[in-house]
């Protein structure tokens, strides 16, 4: 009868673009439909924090979905439990580290988190 249709479906990719937070930031290139790329976070110019973490950004029809957060790393320290003071190193955002609970294992073990 002489009328068009079309049948299925056209996505659109998604530019690039930065990407900025708690004063990191990530250049993220350009992205195809359905793709995902994961990006460190980088401190940005006069911010003394250091950063560790990742962002994933997925592509779905020219939207990005933002998947992590960029947080600072915690410097080195001393936090005080049950009147005992833990020395701890740098701790990376989102990992922590294991203590053994003075004066042995037998009385409990203590993780300090980085969040």
């Amino acid at each position: 009868d002489g009328t068009t249709q079309y049948v299925g479906s056209c996505y659109r990719g998604c530019p690039a673009a930065f990407f900025s937070e708690n004063g990191a930031m990530i250049e993220r290139p350009a992205l195809s439909h359905t793709q995902a790329w994961a990006g460190r976070c980088t401190r940005m110019e006069g911010v003394n924090e250091t950063f560790s973490s990742y962002v994933t950004f997925t592509c779905a029809d020219g939207q990005v979905a933002v998947e992590g957060s960029c947080w600072p790393d915690c410097r080195a320290g001393v936090v005080r439990y049950n009147n005992v003071d833990f020395d701890h190193p740098a701790i990376p955002a989102g990992t922590g580290v294991d203590f053994v609970c003075p004066p042995d294992p037998l009385y409990g073990n203590l993780t300090i988190e980085c969040f």
